[in-house]
């Protein structure tokens, strides 16, 4: 039995033009720069972000955190898992079975400890990219959160 082989063409037009293949490669290669920054304090860009949201907003359930960074609940609650076994955020009962998410002491700690390393990274960046660039990135970023 022979295999049939996809056309060339159509490999080529996926790979030149799929959104989610070159967003989730960038997002890859820039998440690495951070993760990296932040691994001598034990957690990786996407806790930070987390424990920034939380600390920013202090939400009172895990839907709402969910919905507020359109991340699925499943994947929030195993990422909230991982810090609260960190010691860096705890859950209090809130109305109902809702959980109220707090920065702990050690979390608020932390970000005050990793911000300098996340703003190294941060200005790294947007020195390569440059005002039009960081510019147009925000803009096509703000677009893709609309589809």
């Amino acid at each position: 039995m022979t295999s049939v082989q996809p056309e060339t063409e159509m490999l080529n037009d996926i790979m030149g033009r799929c959104v989610a293949a070159r967003t989730l490669r960038a997002a890859r290669v820039v998440t690495r720069q951070y993760d990296q920054a932040l691994s001598e304090h034990g957690i990786t860009i996407t806790q930070f972000t987390l424990m920034v949201a939380i600390g920013r907003h202090n939400p009172d359930s895990l839907t709402k955190l969910a919905d507020g960074l359109d991340i699925e609940r499943s994947t929030l609650s195993r990422n909230i898992a991982k810090l609260k076994i960190g010691g860096f955020v705890e859950t209090t009962a809130s109305a109902g079975r809702a959980q109220e998410l707090n920065l702990t002491a050690k979390g608020r700690d932390t970000l005050k400890a990793v911000y300098p390393k996340w703003r190294a990274v941060q200005e790294d960046i947007e020195e390569k990219l440059g005002d039009p660039g960081m510019g147009k990135l925000r803009e096509a970023l703000k677009d893709l959160q609309q589809i």
